[in-house]
Formats: C-alpha cells, structure tokens, sequence
C-alpha cells in the first residue's frame, strides 16, 4: 500500500533565484481608512422601559424615547440610539431615571453605564468590536443624512433620487452602495461597493390584474419571488404564499385591541389601502437562532416587485440598456 507521503504531492513555493524582494506594484482597493475627526473615548449605556413595550413594539418605543430625547442630551451630551443601547460622549456616573406617559400609561425610563472604550482601537484590542459595531451605525445614521434609502439587512443604501427610469420595460435600476466596517492590521476600514437594485414599476397588485386574477398563473409568477414594501423601512420579503381567503379588513391585536390592516397602514403609515377586496400574500421568516418563524400578511398594492426575469435577463437587448 502506497504511504500518504507517496499518494498526495503538494507542489513546492517556486525558487526565488536567491532574489529577497520583488519588484514593487500600485494596487488599488475598496476599502478606506477610517478615522474620527475628533478622537474621543465612547461610553455604552443600556436604556431600560418599565414597563416593557416589547422590542417588537418599535413605534411605542421609539415615541417614548422621543418624549425625553431633551433630557438624555442634558444627561449624555452628543447620544446615539441603536434599540436598547445609547452611545455618548459624556460618561453617566449614576443611573438616570426619566419618566413618560403614553396612552394613558406611564413608563420609567432608565439610563445606565455599562462601559467606556476606544472606537479607533486596533484589531487584537479588546475594544474592536465595540468600535467596530459603533462606527458602523455611526455610518448608517450618516447615509440616511445624506437621503440614501436602506434597503433589507445587508447594508444596502440606495439613492432613489438618482434613479433611472426604463418606461418602456416598465423597470427601473436604482443605484447605490453596500457598505461594511472591517477590523484589519492595519486598522478599522469602509468597505464600499458599488451596487444597483431593479425594481418593477408596477405594484403586486398589478400583476393580479394582469393575469386576471387567475390563481395558478399568478403564483407561478410570484411566489417565491423577492418584494419590496414602499414604507417604512423598506424592507424586502420574500413571498411565500398568496392568501386568497383573507383581506386587508383581517384583524389582529395591537396595542391591545382588534385591529384591522386598513386601520393599522392609515394610523401608521397614513397610507389609505384602495382595494380592500384584494387578498393577501405571507412572508416567513425563519429566526435560526431562536428555532422558530415569524409570519407577515402583506398588502399586494403596498409591494414592488424586485428583480427581473429569466426571459428579461436572457434578453440581451434589455442588458444592453441596463449596461
């Protein structure tokens, strides 16, 4: 029997010729140095609501913070908020308690430190993360200064401002960036690639009328398909069914009472639902870490579809317009 040293060769490093440098050569990358103009020590503060509205209750939440975002900037000097964390500038020695009333409830809302540490610290430090993590939002909360649209979970920011229209296809090609803060050698880096999204000019809806509302047709068009809903956060969902027994007048409970989604879209987004006749589609989201899915009941008329097709794809004429 062969030994393993018989049966696998690894080739050998090329001779150098007795040479111990190469000839040196410009590269250019997508990554660029990062640094903050005003080099400053961050201190990290949890923010606790009692009683607690649920993170899923982001609206209560975020109207209850609202209520004493003057006192957190007396309290923490220039804050950020990212969910149940405040980064500042001034180190809270004492927990700080504050009070707010919503719907006839009140709520305590508390400030504490948890820890100090240096954003620009290098990548063996054990504060890189935490610079890391808040120079990245520090970067999103920019972005949106700047009117660029978040789309998904991936860093995405898009310019709808700067969008091109192709009538005609009935699409349009909305550019943009990906972005993301890395910890190398050298330090902490943007990482910037440029990115584009098509988007249909024609709702979810439409695509019913098209195939006149003919369930075989329209599943095979949509499902498993990926939809932009145009409010909000503009998050993106993937369909994975289409609900012909229920409607926009489905109710379910918010805040504690029977809401239907015609009420719910016009108290929260001000969006008055036109066919309160069309069915709905579901989404899922699988939550890996905590073993379980979320379902969303989405509006068609609310929904653009992304993407283009096989055929439009496989059209070189389209691609020409695109490139």
């Amino acid at each position: 029997m062969e030994s393993r040293q018989e049966a696998f060769y690894t080739p050998e490093r090329p001779s150098t010729g007795g040479r111990k440098a190469g000839r040196p050569i410009e590269l250019k990358t997508n990554h660029f140095a990062l640094s903050l103009k005003n080099a400053t020590i961050i201190h990290l503060n949890d923010l606790r609501i009692t009683p607690d509205p649920g993170r899923a209750n982001r609206q209560a939440r975020d109207a209850l913070v609202s209520q004493v975002k003057t006192q957190i900037a007396e309290v923490l000097g220039i804050y950020m908020l990212s969910g149940a964390i405040v980064y500042s500038t001034k180190k809270l020695t004492d927990a700080c308690i504050l009070a707010a009333t919503l719907n006839e409830v009140e709520y305590k809302i508390t400030l504490v430190h948890t820890k100090s540490f240096d954003p620009m610290s290098s990548i063996d430090h054990a504060d890189a993360f935490q610079g890391k993590q808040f120079l990245s939002i520090l970067l999103k909360t920019y972005l949106k200064t700047i009117k660029l649209t978040a789309i998904g979970r991936n860093q995405q920011y898009f310019d709808f401002e700067r969008k091109v229209s192709f009538n005609h296809l009935g699409l349009e090609l909305i550019p943009g960036f990906h972005t993301a803060v890395r910890s190398l050698q050298d330090g902490l880096f943007l990482n910037l690639d440029v990115n584009f999204k098509v988007l249909r000019q024609d709702t979810l809806l439409g695509v019913f009328s098209k195939y006149n509302y003919k369930k075989h047709l329209i599943e095979n068009e949509i499902v498993g398909t990926s939809c932009l809903a145009a409010y909000g956060n503009n998050r993106v969902y993937r369909i994975d069914a289409i609900l012909w027994d229920k409607t926009p007048k489905e109710t379910f409970d918010w805040n504690g009472k029977k809401t239907s989604l015609l009420d719910y879209y016009r108290k929260t987004y001000n969006i008055k639902i036109r066919d309160p006749s069309q069915p709905l589609v579901l989404s899922i989201k699988k939550i890996r870490r905590e073993n379980r899915e979320e379902e969303f009941l989405l509006i068609p008329e609310l929904l653009q579809m992304t993407g283009i097709t096989d055929a439009e794809r496989a059209d070189f004429r389209i691609m020409r317009e695109f490139s």
